[in-house]
């Protein structure tokens, strides 16, 4: 099975890949936090390609399965007459996975009677297939994920159910906290033979500026449709509305004081002074050439003010 490879500059990220390296020969589950699109399934088949069980099977299971009735019989299997239509027997998908690994994918949609069935797998590594009486001895990792934060998992599953997916816990930040990868993860999507685009500096700035609510998954959607709509060398004007006008971030720091209240006139110039800079380098891709130009300032004035107020250019 060919395994895309996790790509990252972000230096937490990357310390998370070299324990998950260290910690691949050992058998005990996983838990993958994430935001939807940052990668859980690429970090749980790094995990498994990493691991002694890279020859054996990866199978997946989304949560939205979960809810539904026969999602016992689609995990567990089953036995010839364990319900009506049960002609012939089904394995299921713990035990196709038997010597490799399996994937739960939104594990916070598991109902408590599943969780307690899943515990007993985590526990004691045995299954009882729908309608039989012997239980049958397996060997798989199960790695689980959630979009959800840890806090919330822990009000939404069982106690012991949580704490025994658990034992590695790790978390995929969203690519608006590792900025230093949308240059890295474009380029590596552009090269893409199917699809292959060069990147200018301005796309990439562009690309860089817009904060990817959907993530990485995202940020390769928006590099299949470039290609579709500019060919082999985009330009900016080829790019999404979203990515080419996006909103401006929050303004962070001192902020105006209520007309109410005792004002601070300097700090309310400067909080007004620090947005106004802000926007005007969001406007112009982070490009501090572009943005002194259309302030109509010197560029040497511009690298203070931004000094002054820690505004990142780039």
């Amino acid at each position: 099975m060919k395994i895309e490879p996790f790509l990252t500059s972000h230096t937490p990220l990357r310390e998370t890949l070299e324990m998950l390296r260290k910690c691949a020969a050992a058998d005990y589950p996983v838990l993958i936090l994430g935001e939807t699109g940052t990668g859980k399934e690429l970090l749980a088949r790094f995990l498994h390609a990493s691991s002694e069980r890279r020859k054996g099977p990866f199978l997946v299971e989304s949560g939205g399965m979960f809810q539904d009735s026969l999602i016992e019989n689609e995990l567990f299997g089953h036995v010839p007459g364990a319900f009506s239509s049960a002609d012939t027997a089904q394995p299921g998908l713990l035990r196709s996975a038997d010597g490799g690994t399996l994937f739960l994918d939104g594990v916070e949609n598991a109902t408590p009677a599943l969780q307690t069935k899943l515990l007993r797998f985590l526990q004691e590594g045995t299954i009882r297939p729908v309608g039989a009486n012997a239980w049958v001895k397996l060997r798989v990792r199960m790695v689980s994920a959630s979009s959800k934060p840890l806090a919330q998992l822990r009000q939404v599953l069982r106690e012991d159910f949580f704490f025994r997916i658990g034992a590695l816990t790790l978390e995929i930040p969203p690519l608006r906290r590792r900025p230093e990868d949308i240059p890295l993860l474009a380029r590596h999507f552009a090269s893409d033979p199917e699809q292959r685009v060069y990147l200018s500096a301005s796309v990439l700035a562009a690309l860089s500026a817009y904060s990817w609510p959907g993530n990485v998954r995202e940020l390769r959607n928006e590099l299949m449709n470039l290609h579709l709509r500019g060919g082999k060398r985009p330009r900016c004007l080829h790019l999404s509305p979203a990515v080419r006008f996006p909103a401006p971030p929050p303004a962070s720091g001192p902020s105006v004081p209520d007309a109410g209240g005792p004002v601070d006139f300097h700090a309310a110039m400067a909080a007004t002074e620090r947005r106004f800079l802000r926007e005007a380098l969001f406007r112009n891709r982070f490009n501090q050439s572009r943005t002194a130009r259309e302030l109509r300032v010197s560029r040497t004035w511009l690298c203070g003010k931004l000094n002054f107020y820690q505004l990142k250019a780039g």
